[in-house]
């Protein structure tokens, strides 16, 4: 078997081995970063690794499949790739078209989200837009198809599983018949969804200081990161001696969180540092990513700033699995600021 490694340097390191292809992914990995880091490439690798093969798969480094199960064969090339903090990643994410069959009109309307994730979270997605945006009171039967495929609503096959040359249409038809349980559960839990969490539309807010009487007009869709660097070059600070408080809670990571309606902050200097206090509502962008009975899953998934971890795992396991969620026992690997590594498999009865 080829195994190619990336160092985005001016020239990739290109190693072949012979491997056992009944090996496990995972100590297969080991023996590679091994053999990379002997050969004096450890200085160019950060703790965050990229694993692809050459079908495309991304798989995940505690990932137990033996080699021959994820696809390896004889002579294809395995991508070994290292992320840089300067370095932007590839967006995973695509924007899915979805017409919504009324019987007496038809409804256009878009979700984005990556290709790795579950089908049963982006039709929840859908559901929520309905009902936020459009007002909708779903109280019939409704039906999924992807590409005039019929796919169950708590389906947690990935959307990748249906891409096709042509792309991929969602279509979701609502018709005057009973509903059926998992209908109702996944409806209910989307009415639930929107009193908890406030829309977010792309719309100019305004940012005001009151001490200094600054106003700053920016968007709903730009991170928070983006926009104090301009406010603390305007203020010509130095942003490696600001700390920032949202809603009186400190914040280290400011990157993947945005707000949501207009909001005030504060400046307060201490002996060697400022802090920024935010007031206002925000919403976070968190990512979960790992195993469901042994197949790798990535979820982008927006909670608002004030849930608690615990709150936001509950609701990301009810909208993958629905009714069945008790029959999946879960295990946390890791958890971070912005990204949470999580397993999931079938109990065995």
């Amino acid at each position: 078997m080829k195994v190619v490694i990336e160092l985005h340097t001016k020239q990739a390191l290109n190693i072949s081995i012979n491997i056992d292809p009944k090996i496990s992914f995972n100590i297969f990995l080991r023996g590679v970063i091994d053999t990379c880091f002997n050969q004096g490439a450890q200085a160019y690798y950060e703790e965050a690794l990229e694993f692809y093969l050459d079908n495309g798969l991304n798989i995940l480094p505690n990932d137990i499949r033996s080699l021959e199960n994820l696809g390896f064969t004889n002579n294809c090339t395995f991508y070994f790739k290292n992320k840089f903090k300067n370095q932007k990643k590839i967006d995973n994410s695509r924007i899915y078209k979805v017409l919504v069959d009324l019987e007496n009109k038809m409804i256009q309307l878009f979700v984005q989200q990556l290709q790795t994730t579950p089908v049963s979270f982006i039709f929840q997605d859908i559901l929520v837009e309905l009902i936020q945006i459009y007002k909708l009171d779903i109280t019939f039967s409704f039906f999924f198809f992807i590409n005039d495929i019929q796919v169950q609503p708590f389906d947690i096959r990935l959307m990748s599983d249906f891409q096709k040359n042509g792309g991929i249409t969602i279509k979701l038809v609502i018709r005057k018949q009973q509903p059926n349980q998992d209908s109702i559960e996944k409806y209910q839990f989307a009415v639930n969804q929107c009193k908890q969490i406030k829309i977010c539309q792309k719309k100019i807010i305004m940012i005001e200081n009151d001490q200094m009487k600054m106003q700053f007009l920016t968007s709903t869709h730009i991170s928070l990161q983006e926009i104090f660097e301009k406010i603390i070059w305007d203020l010509q600070i130095q942003d490696n001696i600001i700390q920032y408080q949202i809603n009186n809670k400190k914040s280290f990571q400011l990157l993947n969180i945005q707000a949501i309606n207009n909001f005030k902050f504060e400046i307060y200097k201490g002996n060697f540092w400022y802090v920024f206090k935010l007031i206002g509502d925000f919403n976070k962008k968190m990512q979960i990513s790992g195993l469901i009975d042994g197949n790798n899953y990535v979820i982008e998934e927006t909670m608002p700033i004030n849930t608690s971890i615990m709150e936001f795992l509950k609701d990301v396991k009810f909208k993958l699995f629905g009714p069945k969620q008790n029959n999946y026992s879960e295990e946390l690997i890791e958890q971070k600021d912005d990204h949470i590594e999580l397993n999931y498999s079938m109990i065995k009865k």
